[in-house]
């Protein structure tokens, strides 16, 4: 079954992981973009490139300005959980319009 997407907007997407330093208020930011070269391809690369510098912040609130400067909205916020134990180092999944039609 094809589904006609002429009318939906077309969104990229990423996690921006967020690993705490023992002892310390600083913080650092890990960013997935996905690894399939092909669909990263259709986006900006520039953005792409910008995006990545997140990683120079060691503030949350800075990260999280820093990138809704480039249009990326958070979606949602979730802890990983590893032998039912939920550790303090939130993933964001974010995501910018890329146009408004796909």
């Amino acid at each position: 079954m094809h589904m006609n997407t002429s009318n939906y907007a077309l969104y990229q997407y990423c996690i921006l992981k967020v690993n705490t330093k023992l002892f310390s208020s600083r913080i650092e930011f890990e960013l997935d973009l996905g690894e399939d070269s092909a669909t990263l391809a259709t986006y900006n690369e520039a953005i792409n490139q910008k995006t990545q510098q997140v990683q120079k912040y060691s503030h949350l609130v800075d990260g999280l300005n820093y990138l809704a400067t480039l249009g990326w909205e958070i979606v949602n916020v979730y802890y990983r959980e590893f032998s039912g134990t939920t550790y303090n180092n939130p993933q964001y999944l974010l995501k910018r319009l890329v146009s408004d039609k796909a």
